[in-house]
């Protein structure tokens, strides 16, 4: 009699279990991710014959874009937007506030910030209404972390609107690396962050697991719509990302 067979027999049935249920690592959890192709910003809007549909890596300036604010509760668009008076963060990393406000000096843009948003229920993500009183507004994807804390904080804004005419983040893709952003948080703090670089991405190839990572160093990140215009499905078919690191 073989007493190691029994044995044997009952480390078979062993794998054999494994084998048909399965023991692997969990999926990646993915980030938000637009049904429509990876990206949820598509515009209902005739594009602007001036914007840029190519990589911010070239200069592309334009006389015909905006100077100046044409609506009282949309962004303030100048040469020398206002400097906040508030406390400065630099280094440390923030504790949780809502962004307030966003300026770009370089594209003489300083705007509220309207409501806050999150995720639809099938898991894209919200835009703000492309008609109302803060339909120009940037807004902050509220799921993620506030600007300072560890990851990507997200603020997204449209380009343009058929019946609101042209958005907060316009001329967004001509910003350029080494330029400067500030956020101003609900709680007072003015945190200072600087361009490192300016992406335009197809739709299709969206890197949403970039664009939203919830750890990591302290990282802001723009996004809007660009690149070419479909006029059948009335979308821009590629998004603009300025990504930008805390100023130590």
């Amino acid at each position: 009699m073989r007493l190691w067979l029994p044995a044997a027999a009952v480390i078979v049935t062993a794998g054999l279990a494994l084998s048909i249920y399965g023991i692997s690592t969990p999926p990646h959890a993915q980030p938000p991710i637009s049904a429509a192709g990876g990206s949820a910003r598509a515009e209902k809007a005739v594009p602007p014959t001036s914007r840029p549909s190519s990589s911010s890596s070239q200069p592309n300036p334009s006389t015909s874009r905006p100077t100046s604010s044409t609506t009282g509760q949309g962004p303030i668009l100048s040469k020398t937007p206002r400097s906040p008076l508030h406390k400065v963060v630099t280094s440390a990393e923030e504790s949780r506030s809502a962004p307030a406000r966003l300026a770009l000096p370089s594209l003489g843009i300083s705007s509220p910030l309207g409501p806050a948003l999150g995720l639809n229920p099938d898991g894209t993500v919200d835009d703000a209404p492309l008609t109302g009183p803060t339909w120009s507004l940037p807004w902050w994807y509220d799921v993620g972390p506030s600007p300072g804390q560890s990851g990507s904080a997200v603020i997204l804004g449209h380009v343009d609107s058929a019946r609101g005419g042209l958005g907060v983040f316009f001329r967004l893709g001509d910003i350029r690396a080494g330029q400067g952003i500030d956020v101003t948080l609900a709680n007072g703090t003015t945190t200072h962050w600087t361009v490192t670089s300016v992406h335009l991405y197809a739709n299709a190839d969206f890197p949403d697991a970039l664009v939203y990572a919830r750890s990591g160093p302290p990282v802001l990140r723009l996004v809007t719509c660009g690149g070419a215009f479909n006029g059948s499905t009335h979308e821009y078919e590629s998004t603009f990302v300025v990504t930008a690191t805390l100023v130590q």
